[in-house]
């Protein structure tokens, strides 16, 4: 399973190492690229701060608590915004404007994709506590995700 939480954060962390070439269609090009890994924010938000799932329509969804004997004891309850409430509507205006065409839109401000861009940092400084954590309690698992991070994202350096 380390393999596919690494193609996540390879493919949200794509903003960051995907240098768009100059040309009339840039601003285009990086908010497709920006775009598409806000698919993977979606992903890797719900890696991170959900609990085990308890319905039994989700049981087969991979958290991160499920890398630890008992729970991820760091594992945050919110990444964006100020505390869960914020993380959720944070994650409900991507969820809106990427899953679904929606009244919502009418009369708000525009969405501002590359705003969005500067948020990708949160996620990745949750994910690499998810790492820094893991090497501590498991370091066999930690270097499966080191070793598939090496392949899905050249040139990425894990936090030791």
């Amino acid at each position: 399973m380390s393999e596919h939480v690494a193609y996540e954060f390879a493919r949200l962390m794509m903003p960051m190492y995907i240098k768009v070439p100059p040309t009339s269609e840039k601003a285009w090009l990086e908010e497709c690229v920006l775009e598409s890994a806000l698919v993977h924010v979606r992903n890797l938000s719900d890696f991170l701060t959900d609990e085990r799932p308890q319905n039994p329509k989700h049981q087969d969804d991979v958290v991160a608590d499920d890398y630890f004997d008992h729970h991820w004891a760091n594992r945050p309850n919110y990444i964006f915004g100020n505390d869960t409430a914020g993380h959720r509507r944070f994650m409900g205006e991507i969820n809106k404007r990427m899953a679904h065409v929606t009244l919502q839109r009418i009369g708000t401000r525009p969405f501002e994709w590359r705003a969005l861009s500067r948020e990708l940092r949160l996620i990745r400084e949750s994910f690499e506590s998810f790492l820094s954590d893991l090497k501590n309690s498991h370091p066999k698992r930690r270097k499966r995700f080191d070793a598939k991070l090496g392949i899905s994202l050249p040139g990425y350096t894990p936090p030791m």
